[in-house]
């Protein structure tokens, strides 16, 4: 199994793009799949010059309702005609950010094609992976950006991220798992994931959402960070592969707390599992 980043906030190969946004391509047992699809069609691009056909793609998975991972959808519906997109039922509602500025997906993507969607709120099964939400929901490991907001009827309130999801993979003695933003917080997500299936945590490729001021500062807590990377020492992974909302300050922080198993993951990079 192969992990590709098609685009990400991070890029060092002049010939491929980037953008504040996320989409992963893997592949499994024969199947070609999307994790997001980043903020336009700047991911299709990259995978051209990678050598991946987006016309192949078999199934697309949207994290959570945010542009950055959703807009290229309108992309993607040009070029592929036969994926369907998978994401949670709550991820078909709007989603805010202080000063109450739309951030989620742009309006019509989802109404102009909603035969590609499929909705789902319990866990869903494709092939050996997973979809899943966390049920280990501790919220004082959730993301402290106070900046992410819901709406309910006329008010506004912190967003508890109900429209976001994670996929895990079973692989033989271990589990490994894939989670864009982790808003509900990666400790969370992992320890869901060793719950449900009693494994060991193989590798994880994932945002953690701790960037501010383009990746250049921390959006959380000294206390946070430490509190966070205690539980991921005692949780246990083989590698993490971080990207994206995590910033390059913060992993930096990141790999000297956790040692070199902690790597950053750029537009363009392969992982193989």
């Amino acid at each position: 199994m192969r992990i590709m980043s098609l685009i990400d906030d991070v890029c060092d190969n002049k010939n491929l793009k980037s953008e504040h946004g996320l989409s992963l391509y893997f592949e499994d047992n024969g199947k070609k799949y999307l994790v997001d699809t980043g903020q336009s069609g700047k991911f299709i691009i990259n995978a051209k010059r990678l050598g991946i056909d987006i016309t192949d793609i078999d199934a697309v998975f949207i994290s959570h309702n945010h542009y950055d991972h959703t807009d290229g959808l309108k992309e993607f519906f040009k070029v592929n005609d036969k994926a369907k997109v998978y994401m949670k039922s709550d991820a078909k509602y709007d989603y805010y950010a202080k000063p109450f500025v739309k951030v989620s997906m742009k309006f019509g993507i989802y109404r102009n094609n909603a035969n590609r969607f499929l909705l789902i709120d319990e866990a869903y099964q494709i092939g050996r992976i997973s979809l899943l939400s966390d049920t280990v929901a501790d919220a004082s490991f959730f993301c402290q950006d106070t900046r992410l907001l819901m709406k309910k009827g006329t008010k506004f309130y912190p967003d508890d991220f109900s429209h976001e999801l994670f996929i895990a993979i079973k692989d033989k003695d271990k589990v490994h798992v894939i989670s864009s933003c982790s808003h509900r917080g990666i400790v969370n997500i992992l320890k869901s994931a060793k719950k449900r299936f009693g494994l060991e945590i193989g590798t994880v490729y994932a945002g953690l959402h701790m960037s501010a001021n383009g990746g250049k500062k921390m959006n959380c807590s000294a206390a946070y960070f430490e509190k966070v990377c205690r539980e991921l020492d005692i949780v246990g992974f083989e590698k993490l592969y971080t990207c994206h909302c995590t910033g390059l300050f913060a992993f930096e922080k990141l790999q000297k707390r956790l040692g070199e198993k902690v790597l950053y993951a750029k537009t363009g990079d392969e992982v193989i599992l």
